[in-house]
Protein backbone atom coordinates (compact mmCIF):
# COMPACT_ATOMS: atom_id res chain seq x y z
CA UNK A 1 0.00 0.00 0.00
CA UNK A 2 2.84 2.41 0.85
CA UNK A 3 4.39 1.77 -2.56
CA UNK A 4 1.10 2.59 -4.30
CA UNK A 5 0.74 5.84 -2.36
CA UNK A 6 4.37 6.76 -3.09
CA UNK A 7 3.84 6.04 -6.80
CA UNK A 8 0.71 8.20 -6.77
CA UNK A 9 2.58 11.12 -5.19
CA UNK A 10 5.40 10.71 -7.71
CA UNK A 11 2.96 10.85 -10.64
CA UNK A 12 1.20 13.87 -9.15
CA UNK A 13 4.49 15.69 -8.59
CA UNK A 14 5.60 14.93 -12.15
CA UNK A 15 2.32 16.26 -13.56
CA UNK A 16 2.45 19.41 -11.45
CA UNK A 17 6.02 20.26 -12.39
CA UNK A 18 5.96 19.20 -16.05
CA UNK A 19 6.87 22.12 -18.29
CA UNK A 20 6.02 22.51 -21.97
CA UNK A 21 9.21 24.52 -22.62
CA UNK A 22 12.68 23.98 -21.18
CA UNK A 23 16.02 25.54 -21.98
CA UNK A 24 19.35 23.78 -22.26
CA UNK A 25 21.23 24.80 -20.23
CA UNK A 26 18.47 25.29 -17.67
CA UNK A 27 19.74 28.64 -16.37
CA UNK A 28 21.19 30.03 -19.59
CA UNK A 29 22.94 33.37 -19.94
CA UNK A 30 23.71 35.47 -22.99
CA UNK A 31 27.13 33.79 -23.10
CA UNK A 32 25.78 30.22 -23.35
CA UNK A 33 24.90 28.22 -26.44
CA UNK A 34 21.16 27.68 -25.95
CA UNK A 35 18.56 25.17 -27.12
CA UNK A 36 14.87 25.40 -26.36
CA UNK A 37 12.86 22.18 -26.20
CA UNK A 38 9.06 22.23 -26.57
CA UNK A 39 7.06 19.20 -25.41
CA UNK A 40 3.64 19.40 -27.07
CA UNK A 41 2.12 16.97 -24.57
CA UNK A 42 2.75 19.31 -21.64
CA UNK A 43 0.91 22.44 -20.57
CA UNK A 44 -2.53 22.39 -22.14
CA UNK A 45 -1.42 19.71 -24.61
CA UNK A 46 -3.21 21.44 -27.48
CA UNK A 47 -0.38 20.70 -29.92
CA UNK A 48 -0.03 17.02 -28.97
CA UNK A 49 -0.04 14.83 -32.06
CA UNK A 50 0.71 17.71 -34.44
CA UNK A 51 3.36 16.73 -36.98
CA UNK A 52 3.64 19.88 -39.08
CA UNK A 53 6.07 22.76 -38.85
CA UNK A 54 6.03 24.93 -35.73
CA UNK A 55 7.20 28.53 -35.82
CA UNK A 56 8.10 30.85 -32.99
CA UNK A 57 7.76 34.59 -32.55
CA UNK A 58 10.78 35.46 -30.46
CA UNK A 59 12.78 38.34 -29.11
CA UNK A 60 14.67 39.39 -26.00
CA UNK A 61 14.40 41.81 -23.13
CA UNK A 62 17.63 43.69 -22.53
CA UNK A 63 18.94 46.12 -19.96
CA UNK A 64 18.26 48.90 -22.51
CA UNK A 65 14.77 47.86 -23.67
CA UNK A 66 12.78 49.14 -20.69
CA UNK A 67 11.15 45.78 -20.05
CA UNK A 68 9.87 45.57 -23.65
CA UNK A 69 10.74 43.00 -26.30
CA UNK A 70 13.69 44.01 -28.46
CA UNK A 71 15.53 42.44 -31.38
CA UNK A 72 12.34 40.61 -32.38
CA UNK A 73 12.87 38.22 -35.28
CA UNK A 74 10.42 38.63 -38.14
CA UNK A 75 6.92 40.03 -37.88
CA UNK A 76 3.93 38.60 -36.04
CA UNK A 77 1.79 36.28 -38.15
CA UNK A 78 4.30 36.01 -41.00
CA UNK A 79 5.75 32.51 -40.70
CA UNK A 80 8.13 33.07 -43.60
CA UNK A 81 10.11 35.44 -41.34
CA UNK A 82 9.87 33.40 -38.12
CA UNK A 83 12.34 30.78 -36.88
CA UNK A 84 10.97 27.25 -37.20
CA UNK A 85 11.38 24.50 -34.65
CA UNK A 86 12.85 21.15 -35.64
CA UNK A 87 10.86 18.04 -34.80
CA UNK A 88 13.20 15.81 -32.77
CA UNK A 89 10.71 13.15 -31.69
CA UNK A 90 7.05 12.45 -31.16
CA UNK A 91 5.59 15.69 -29.75
CA UNK A 92 9.10 17.11 -29.17
CA UNK A 93 10.45 20.14 -30.99
CA UNK A 94 13.71 22.04 -30.68
CA UNK A 95 14.85 25.57 -31.44
CA UNK A 96 18.63 25.91 -31.58
CA UNK A 97 19.45 29.49 -30.68
CA UNK A 98 23.15 28.97 -30.22
CA UNK A 99 24.65 32.15 -28.83
CA UNK A 100 21.77 34.59 -28.26
CA UNK A 101 23.73 37.78 -28.95
CA UNK A 102 24.35 36.48 -32.49
CA UNK A 103 20.90 34.92 -32.96
CA UNK A 104 19.11 38.15 -31.99
CA UNK A 105 21.71 40.50 -33.53
CA UNK A 106 22.55 42.25 -30.27
CA UNK A 107 25.68 44.14 -31.31
CA UNK A 108 25.87 47.00 -28.79
CA UNK A 109 28.51 45.91 -26.23
CA UNK A 110 26.64 47.90 -23.52
CA UNK A 111 23.37 46.05 -24.16
CA UNK A 112 22.89 42.78 -22.28
CA UNK A 113 20.19 40.15 -22.70
CA UNK A 114 18.19 39.66 -19.51
CA UNK A 115 15.36 37.43 -20.81
CA UNK A 116 14.55 35.42 -23.92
Amino acid sequence: MKQLIAAGWLLLATALFAQPVVTVPEFATENDSIKIIFDATQGGGGMAGYTGTLYTHTGVITNLSGGQWAHVIGSWGNNSTQPSLTRIGTDLYELVIGFPRQFYSVTNPNEHIEQL
